[in-house]
């Protein structure tokens, strides 16, 4: 188990990067709830970090302005509120190989009034149609795939050649 003490003593801490592990999401939850001024997170390839987390991270960072997933699974099993629709303060969402549906991506769009920039990449069960871009036209960054590419890559895992969003972490935000 990750050890979280310096976390515990670090409740000012405003931008947080888990790359590649196995945290739990009891451990996620646990660590969260210590971070109340968060305003930046980074959940790239955690497997067991799922749903109900969004929904805590919802609550506990109610600063919190960007977001950038990137894993195969976006909810688990998950009974009614993603979480990411509650972030109210979020102005940057990535969502890369998620199964979020194109309904719950609309619930995040109403359900984020400042969303000034929003990436989805290879998450393929939403359909990319006039209706979503309409949806999305107040957005001011928006990047989208086409249609047809999202039938390409039904379950498989495609990074997109400029995936450099995960390489480069926040700084390419924070310079925008």
């Amino acid at each position: 188990m990750i050890s979280f003490s310096f976390f515990r003593r670090s409740p000012s801490l405003k931008s947080l990067s888990l790359d590649y592990c196995n945290v739990t999401n009891e451990a996620f939850t646990e660590l969260i709830i210590k971070l109340p001024l968060l305003e930046e997170l980074l959940i790239s390839l955690c497997p067991f970090v799922d749903g109900d987390a969004y929904e805590v991270t919802s609550r506990a960072c109610a600063q919190l302005k960007r977001l950038m997933l990137r894993q195969g699974s976006y909810g688990g099993i998950r009974d009614g509120a993603l979480g990411i629709e509650m972030m109210h303060e979020l102005r940057y969402l990535t969502l890369v190989n998620s199964n979020i549906t194109t309904e719950e991506l609309v619930a995040i769009i109403d359900g984020c009034p400042h969303m000034e920039r929003l990436c989805v990449r290879n998450c393929c069960n939403i359909v990319v149609d006039g209706t979503l871009r309409a949806k999305c036209s107040r957005i001011k960054t928006l990047i989208l795939p086409p249609l047809q590419h999202m039938q390409n890559v039904r379950s498989r895992y495609i990074f997109h050649p400029d995936d450099s969003l995960f390489t480069d972490k926040f700084d390419d935000w924070r310079s925008s």
